[in-house]
């Protein structure tokens, strides 16, 4: 039985999603249906070119499935056109990519800010002021385990400290939706495990509905549900 549809954060239905190619159209996504409620992990899992991160981006507005139903809240973000889509994206979606898409040439405190100062969420001066927006990325960022040398660039930071800020980067916007595909895929195991106990804390915190794209079983085990991809279907696991 489906849950309310009023209910969900996430209401995926009959979704298709294939390629162009020059040999012939590549089918990726073959009708999948997902639905996530509110404040909740789920993890989807899955061989190697199974669609995990497609899926991924079409929840983030940055894919373009050709048929189905893909809304996030009460949005069917499928309906927007690219401008609508990248706003609401800016708005509503947080997002954690492997290998951090920090900018390099940003210090640590401008990199967390830096969304603040275009998110439709904002819509003072006093909001936008540095001022405050700084104050709100340290904050932030101490949550994440990052407490100082917010002036140094990325790459003076560890793997697993630039993951850190990423994630601080994505939440400073207290997204509806968090996606996150393969975020310790680049990390050890101890720097993995805990860079998970930070993003389960801290999207528990701000209230967000975590979805995470792993091979990682160990982070299977601490989601609310599992979905396995394959062969451009979604089949529950627990």
């Amino acid at each position: 039985m489906l849950s309310s549809p009023d209910s969900l954060i996430v209401d995926i239905q009959d979704l298709h999603l294939h390629y162009e190619t020059s040999t012939g159209i590549v089918p990726v996504l073959c009708g999948i249906n997902l639905q996530i409620k509110p404040q909740t992990t789920t993890v989807i899992m899955g061989p190697s070119g199974s669609g995990k991160t497609s899926l991924l981006m079409a929840m983030a507005g940055l894919e373009k499935p050709q048929k189905g139903l893909l809304k996030i809240g009460q949005q069917n973000i499928l309906q927007f056109d690219e401008a609508s889509c990248d706003i609401f994206r800016r708005d509503q979606i947080g997002i954690v990519f492997q290998s951090f898409h920090l900018i390099p040439t940003m210090s640590v405190l401008e990199n967390v800010y830096f969304p603040l100062l275009f998110s439709t969420k904002n819509k003072t001066k006093e909001d936008k002021n540095i001022k405050s927006l700084t104050k709100h990325a340290r904050d932030i960022l101490q949550t994440v385990g990052i407490p100082d040398r917010y002036d140094l660039f990325p790459g003076e930071f560890s793997g697993g400290e630039q993951q850190r800020i990423a994630i601080a980067r994505a939440l400073v916007k207290k997204p509806t939706l968090f996606l996150a595909d393969e975020p310790t895929g680049n990390l050890d195991q101890h720097t993995g495990d805990a860079i998970l106990d930070t993003l389960l804390t801290t999207t528990m915190d701000s209230e967000s509905s975590l979805v995470i794209i792993t091979h990682d079983p160990n982070i299977a085990k601490r989601a609310d549900s599992v979905f396995l991809l394959k062969d451009g279907q979604l089949v529950q696991q627990q």
